[in-house]
C-alpha cells in the first residue's frame, strides 16, 4: 500500500515538472539589446565620429587613427589644459599613457610630470623617474632636466650628482632655460634652489 502511494505520487510529480517545463518553453522570451555595432544589421553608417569629449571630431582627427601617439598627447594635452572640454587630469593620464606607452617623448615627460606630481591619479616617484628617463634619453630636454632634480634630490631614485649633472647639462645643452640657470648655480657650487615645478607645457 505505502507502494502504491508513493508510485502515484511520483507521476503525479513528473506530470507537474513536464506542464512546468512546457509553459517556460512557450513563455514569451525577454527583450535583449538590439544588437552589437558593426552587426550590419542597423548600422548608420552616416554617423558622425566623436572624440572622448563626446563632440564631433575635426576632419583631421576622424581622419588620424587613435593609435597615432600625436593625437593622443594631443587628446591629454585638452583635458588637461580644458581646452574645449571641462579639465579632467585622470583623461589626461589616461591619453598621455597611451602615446608614452608608444615612444613619443612628450607624452613620457608629461606622464611622468602627472607622477611626479600626484596628478589624475596617485603620486609615484619611481615611475615619474622611469617616465622621464625614457623621454630623457630621447632628448626631450624638459624630461632631462626634471631627471637631473631627482637625481640631485634623490626623490624616487639614488641620488647621484654624477647623473644630476650629467642630465642638467643636457637639458641646458638643448636650452632648457631653467636647466641653464641650475647648471650655473651648480658650477658656481651653490646648490639649485628647489622648485615645484609647474604641469609640463
Amino acid at each position: 500500500m505505502l507502494l502504491n502511494r508513493s508510485a502515484r505520487f511520483g507521476k503525479g510529480f513528473a506530470l507537474a515538472g513536464l506542464l512546468f517545463f512546457a509553459l517556460i518553453a512557450a513563455a514569451p522570451q525577454p527583450l535583449l539589446a538590439c544588437g552589437w555595432a558593426g552587426d550590419g544589421d542597423s548600422d548608420d553608417i552616416e554617423a558622425d565620429a566623436v572624440g572622448a569629449d563626446g563632440k564631433a571630431l575635426s576632419a583631421e582627427e576622424e581622419k588620424a587613427p587613435f593609435d597615432d601617439p600625436r593625437l593622443q598627447l594631443a587628446m591629454g594635452e585638452k583635458f588637461r589644459l580644458g581646452t574645449g572640454v571641462p579639465v579632467d587630469l585622470a583623461k589626461a593620464r589616461f591619453w598621455y599613457s597611451l602615446a608614452a606607452r608608444l615612444g613619443l617623448a612628450a607624452a613620457q615627460n608629461n606622464l611622468a610630470a602627472m607622477f611626479e606630481q600626484g596628478l589624475g591619479g596617485p603620486g609615484n616617484l619611481a615611475k615619474a623617474a622611469k617616465w622621464y628617463q625614457m623621454a630623457a634619453r630621447q632628448g626631450e630636454a624638459n624630461a632631462q632636466h626634471s631627471l637631473g632634480i631627482m637625481y640631485r634630490d634623490g626623490r624616487g631614485v639614488t641620488r647621484d650628482q654624477a647623473k644630476a649633472l650629467k642630465w642638467i647639462e643636457a637639458a641646458a645643452a638643448g636650452g632648457h632655460a631653467s636647466a641653464v640657470t641650475d647648471l650655473g648655480m651648480i658650477r658656481r657650487g651653490q646648490s639649485s634652489p628647489n622648485r615645484r615645478r609647474s604641469p609640463p607645457e
